[in-house]
Parts: C-alpha cells; sequence; structure tokens
C-alpha cells in the first residue's frame, strides 16, 4: 500500500498569493501532478490548508484534490478554520467547529487522523474529549496496525524555535494510543523534514508543499514543494520524502 502524504500548503483567497515568496497554489499543484502520475493509494494532508481562514482557500484546495486518482483525507493545522473546512469540503463530517479527525480503514491498517489544533494558539493541543476518541476509534476497528497523523510534532524537532511551538502535552496523546498497534506517526507544521521516536516507534514530520524553514530561525530556506511517500509492506513501514525540483 502506498501512502502520500502532503502537508502546509498554505493557500489564500487569492489564488496567485505569494506566501513567504512561495506561489503557494502554483507549489502545491506541482505536488498533486506529481501525485497523479504516481498513482497512490491515499493522500493524507495534515493541516495549514489555508493561510488566511478564507473559504475560498479550501476552495482551491478541493479544485486541486479532485484531479487525485484516489481517496484523500485532512485535518486542520494552526492555521484552519475548521467550519470552514467543513463548509468547502466534501470529505469532512461533523458540524462547525468541532475538530476535525478520521478514523479510516485501508488494507487492514487504520489510518487515523488526529485534530491537534488549540484554537488562537500557534502550539498544539490534545483535549480529554479527542484522546477519548482515539481510543474508540482504535477499539473499533480490528486493525494490524495504526498509522496516526497531527499536524503538530509529539517530541523534540532539534529546532529551539519550532519545540517551542509543538504539540505541548504529548503525554495525553501517549496514553491514548497506549493500546494500539502504532506503526508510526506523521506529521507537519515543521516546515523541514525529522525523525523521532514516540512510544517506542518513529514519528516522522514532512516538509511543506509551500516553503521550507531553516531549524535555527523561523525564515524561509528553500522555495521547493516537496510530499513525503509512506509505503506499508508486511507490516513494516518505508517512508522517503519527495522534493519537486
Amino acid at each position: 500500500m502506498l501512502i502520500a502524504q502532503l502537508t502546509d500548503p498554505h493557500l489564500q483567497a487569492d489564488r496567485d498569493a505569494v506566501v513567504r515568496g512561495a506561489p503557494v497554489y502554483t507549489q502545491l499543484e506541482k505536488v498533486v501532478t506529481e501525485l497523479v502520475s504516481t498513482r497512490p493509494d491515499w493522500v493524507i494532508c495534515t493541516g495549514d490548508i489555508a493561510d488566511d481562514l478564507s473559504s475560498e482557500a479550501y476552495g482551491h484546495f478541493l479544485s486541486l484534490m479532485e484531479a487525485l486518482p484516489c481517496p484523500w483525507a485532512c485535518i486542520p493545522g494552526n492555521h484552519d478554520s475548521r467550519s470552514a473546512m467543513r463548509e468547502r469540503l466534501p470529505v469532512i463530517s461533523g458540524r462547525g467547529d468541532a475538530p476535525v479527525q478520521f478514523a479510516l480503514m485501508a488494507d487492514r491498517i487504520l489510518l487515523l487522523g488526529i485534530d491537534t489544533m488549540a484554537a488562537g494558539c500557534v502550539e498544539g493541543e490534545l483535549d480529554w474529549q479527542r484522546a477519548d476518541w482515539i481510543r474508540a476509534a482504535v477499539a473499533s476497528h480490528k486493525a494490524e496496525g495504526v498509522l496516526a497523523f497531527t499536524h503538530h510534532p509529539p517530541g523534540p524537532t532539534g529546532s529551539a524555535w519550532m519545540d517551542e511551538i509543538r504539540l505541548r502535552n504529548p503525554e495525553l496523546l501517549a496514553t491514548a494510543l497506549a493500546g494500539a498497534r502504532l506503526l508510526a506517526l506523521f506529521c507537519g507544521h515543521t516546515h523541514f523534514e525529522h525523525q523521532g521516536e514516540f512510544l517506542g516507534r518513529p514519528w516522522y514530520a514532512t516538509p511543506a508543499t509551500s516553503f521550507q524553514f531553516s531549524r535555527e530561525r523561523p525564515v524561509v530556506q528553500s522555495l521547493v514543494p516537496a510530499w513525503r511517500e509512506i509505503r506499508i509492506e508486511k507490516g513494516c513501514v518505508r517512508t522517503v520524502v519527495h522534493r519537486c525540483d
């Protein structure tokens, strides 16, 4: 099974908007074009779809994602509006500002999209309601393994400035996932590539489709869009980042 993760498009109402030097719609279009030819089984977007909270930004996102030859799902990031996502993206259920999450079975693997957005904050946070949802989702699916997706990193990234705005209560996430056969966790938010360990399993931060940050300070280091390939083979995870340069 092949899953593609993309993250942090940072689209705006103006399709031609340039964000931190990146023509963000064109950047995402490059990634989607590559995915159309790659033909993954699933595409997962891990948040910061919009940069300006606009409904139009999600409309632009949908217009590109509809070209994919496979199902797709998404969760919000700190820049997103849950209500605007629900208004424009038909893959999202629920109402208003409730957490945007998903639990999907794909070839005996549970794909678990976890909403780590904290209203009005750049850093992420999990609450007991979402933790209970995670436990219930894991318990109700007879999966051979779980792939978890969040926006915020669950652990240190090796970047002092990024670690101030990561998930601020990863212990609650660990408690919620304790009963799962976790294979790996994938996140966005960082705008750079990183690998760590969570619950004894690997977690991976994926570079953005929009622009890439320096680890040393929050300045743009590259405008090359990227996405992550995730392959599941006999219960093992193999992953690599592709840069569309």
